[in-house]
């Protein structure tokens, strides 16, 4: 979605309103979270958004998929919503989501559910790249051609018509059967299921038992104690240097 610098700046501070009203939740019902993905570069590298992000991104463990659910029932603020990926009508992504309501740019904080991970670098690969493209596909059933980048257009086409062809209960059905194909206790990777189609995306579990709390846009959020080894399987040894893909 584009957006002009005065759209940006206003959807950044919706979304760090986001931010900051979850994990208020989250450290209420005693909840392990961290920051995730682009969000921990952004705090690491500009202690707050990376320039032109527009969403902010948590990481929580899949085994408390259903505390994160309740918490948010619970405790859910009027001007806010949150998605539910199981139950959510026309909603594809394979993860949950909180919303600002009443927003022609929508805000929203994206929660990234870590699940168990094979060990094994070939299959980390095939796993990660398996999943991460039937991610894609079936996220795209409702997506808007026009909102999409031309160049991408014929692929998202494609992926509709194998969509349309199954029930939305056969998709996510797909995406939940792969969420628990590892068992998350025995695992020592993890990773979630939107993710990157490479063995990178499957994080040793090491990484998220120990978190410190990093400056976010001036207040403190968990991101893992180990950071630059997360960053750097992530995103690169040069993780520090501004890309915009």
């Amino acid at each position: 979605m584009q957006f002009t610098d005065n759209e940006l700046e206003h959807v950044k501070q919706k979304c760090f309103d986001l931010l900051c009203f979850a994990s208020d939740v989250l450290e209420r019902e005693n909840i392990w979270y961290s920051l995730a993905c682009g969000t921990i570069l952004g705090a690491v590298r500009h202690n707050g958004f990376i320039p032109w992000d527009s969403d902010v991104d948590l990481y929580v463990m899949l085994p408390d998929k259903d505390k994160v659910r309740k918490a948010f029932a619970k405790h859910i603020s009027d001007d806010m919503y949150f998605i539910n990926f199981d139950e959510e009508p026309r909603f594809m992504s394979s993860h949950d989501k909180l919303i600002m309501c009443n927003e022609v740019k929508e805000a929203h904080l994206d929660f990234y559910y870590l699940c168990g991970a094979p060990s094994e670098i070939k299959e980390q690969r095939r796993f990660a790249t398996v999943t991460s493209y039937a991610d894609r596909i079936i996220r795209s059933k409702y997506n808007k051609l026009k909102d999409c980048k031309k160049k991408n257009r014929p692929l998202v086409f494609g992926a509709k018509m194998i969509d349309y062809c199954l029930p939305d209960k056969v998709l996510k059905g797909y995406i939940t059967k792969r969420e628990y194909r590892y068992d998350f206790d025995s695992s020592s990777y993890v990773m979630p299921m939107a993710c990157i189609p490479s063995e990178r995306a499957c994080m040793p579990k090491r990484f998220f038992e120990e978190t410190i709390m990093h400056q976010f846009n001036g207040a403190d959020f968990p991101i893992p104690k180990d950071y630059n080894a997360y960053l750097t399987r992530m995103y690169g040894p040069d993780y520090m240097t501004p890309k915009q893909y």
